[in-house]
């Protein structure tokens, strides 16, 4: 095993945008997520490859409909997002109160390495 996924028995986390390929099979499938690096470009750069027996992966689909409906993980998302936009604005009152806004320096682009 490579050393550098060694995590003395926790599994890896790894960071998605959104899923960039799904295969499915009668007896296994293939779930791969990606990240998007070019917001010009929405095609996603896979991150991490899931492969799973289909059934247990149509269980594991039927578990995040139920959570995602479910009304506390409703109401904490609601109150997350609220209490994001909340912490937002407060800084911008903060920056228009003082007569100046500074403008926020852009974030810096990955230089991509020629395809060889």
């Amino acid at each position: 095993m490579d050393k550098s996924m060694d995590h003395h028995g926790s599994a890896p986390v790894v960071f998605a945008d959104q899923p960039a390929e799904l295969m499915i099979g009668p007896f296994t499938s293939k779930l791969t997520l990606g990240v998007v690096d070019d917001l010009e470009n929405e095609v996603p750069r896979p991150v991490v490859t899931l492969v799973m027996p289909t059934p247990a992966l149509f269980q594991m689909a039927r578990e995040i409909l139920h959570q995602a409906a479910s009304a506390s993980v409703k109401r904490r998302t609601v109150k997350a997002l609220l209490d994001a936009a909340k912490a937002i604005e407060s800084e911008s009152d903060l920056t228009n109160a003082s007569g100046s806004a500074t403008k926020a320096p852009a974030p810096a682009r990955k230089q991509r390495s020629p395809k060889t």
